[in-house]
């Protein structure tokens, strides 16, 4: 599709977008908002503190009877967080869902770039404006949206072979969420690539050196900051993720995470209400050990690719591999949200799917519309004792089974819808 035409398109799914989204009680936005008014009230690792950012919060917001969490994000991430609570709060929350909007519309724009056929650019287009991962970030109102746009595009830059633009894209993707770190793996194993390859082998050659460039400037943009932050805010970054990490398995119903499915349907989750109130974190050993399981399985998948028969003929070992880090993030990740989903849409930006398994998926996106509030609705006659929970576990499915197929279709090694690299002078880095 022509620049002109992706860009016009691009337009009227925004505007389609925000005529029919559902903007609600901003809770992540209000994390972000209080985090910057601490920040400038009384210094950057003032952002970190749970307890602190609720009494604010509180102050602020009165009646809303709600707490914030934790900000998760990196100092360097604080910055922005904290200009935004220089405006008041409306003009702040209208420019954030700004941002939010352009985020969508980048990853809109490089969904659309791979050449595919006009029906199933269609179904794209229509699985975008209808579907609930676009549609639900207007009601948490984070920058999960940034986060996806970020590893996007350093996708698309590492495929091509333009490791210098990669390097930062990785970067500041690890500092919005550092579970991006995830995809370091693939990047260092496809070390040798494909060696009949040619080209392309050759740039697999050099993904172990993107990945130490990627930690590399990580270290560089945590530094950053601190001019402004001091040492106590990295520190406390630290120790909120440390929290973070030890929190545990949840049986929240907007998780989408196998560990946490396999959480609602066990003993774990007595009643629906745990699955809206409950912030204790499941005690299993068996759960805990799936986690770990998973990351060596992983691992070892991505190994495996480099030597699979199908992908190594098409000179795609690195991009499968690294296709394969998100159907598995989306999997594993215990504390996977349900906005977190958006991040399927990377497979479509770097073409990692076969053509039938595009089409299918965005049918799937496009029948997501009616997910959440069907969703709403059983769960509210689950806490009614109206219906069995099961009906409603037998829904909460609905992400789990599409992210499998799409991690089954990676590990066939299947071509995907185009697979040829950029042929453009590449960095030499």
């Amino acid at each position: 599709m022509a620049r002109g035409l992706r860009a016009l398109t691009v337009f009227a799914a925004l505007v389609l977008v925000v005529l029919t989204a559902q903007v609600a009680a901003p809770y992540d936005f209000c994390t972000y908002y209080t985090a910057g008014l601490l920040a400038n009230e009384e210094g950057a690792a003032a952002a970190f503190d749970l307890d602190r950012l609720n009494r604010r919060h509180t102050e602020l917001h009165p009646d809303s009877g709600r707490r914030v969490g934790s900000f998760y994000y990196s100092p360097l991430f604080l910055a922005p967080a904290a200009l935004l609570a220089r405006l008041d709060f409306e003009a702040a929350q209208l420019l954030n869902q700004l941002i939010i909007l352009l985020a969508l519309g980048g990853i809109l724009y490089c969904v659309l770039e791979p050449p595919r056929p006009k029906w199933l650019m269609a179904l794209l287009f229509l699985a975008f404006v209808t579907g609930d991962p676009i549609r639900i970030q207007f009601l948490y109102q984070n920058w999960t949206a940034v986060l996806v746009l970020l590893i996007v595009l350093a996708l698309r830059q590492t495929i091509r072979g333009r490791h210098r633009s990669a390097v930062l894209f990785w970067a500041l993707a690890f500092h919005l969420k550092l579970y991006a770190g995830l995809f370091l793996v693939p990047l260092w194993f496809v070390r040798a690539g494909f060696r009949g390859a040619g080209r392309t082998g050759d740039r697999d050659r050099r993904m172990p050196r993107l990945a130490l460039g990627a930690i590399a400037v990580f270290l560089l943009l945590l530094a950053l900051p601190l001019p402004w932050t001091g040492l106590g805010a990295p520190a406390a970054y630290l120790g909120a993720l440390a929290d973070e990490a030890g929190g545990g398995i949840t049986v929240f119903y907007n998780q989408i995470s196998i560990p946490a499915t396999l959480a609602r349907w066990t003993h774990f989750a007595r009643s629906p209400i745990d699955w809206v109130t409950s912030n204790r974190p499941v005690e299993s050993p068996a759960l805990q050990a799936l986690v770990w399981l998973s990351l060596v399985g992983f691992v070892f998948c991505v190994w495996k690719l480099r030597g699979h028969p199908k992908i190594a003929q098409s000179g795609t070992d690195t991009n499968r591999a690294l296709a394969l880090t998100i159907p598995y993030l989306l999997l594993f990740l215990p504390k996977m949200w349900d906005h977190g989903e958006l991040l399927f849409l990377a497979l479509f930006a770097v073409a990692a799917l076969p053509r039938r398994i595009e089409a299918f998926a965005a049918v799937y996106l496009i029948l997501s519309l009616t997910y959440f509030p069907l969703v709403q609705h059983l769960l509210e006659q689950a806490l009614g004792s109206e219906i069995a929970p099961f009906q409603v576990q037998i829904l909460l499915l609905f992400y789990p089974l599409l992210n499998l197929l799409a991690a089954v279709a990676i590990l066939q090694g299947h071509p995907a819808s185009s697979t040829t690299p950029d042929k453009t002078a590449p960095d030499p880095a």
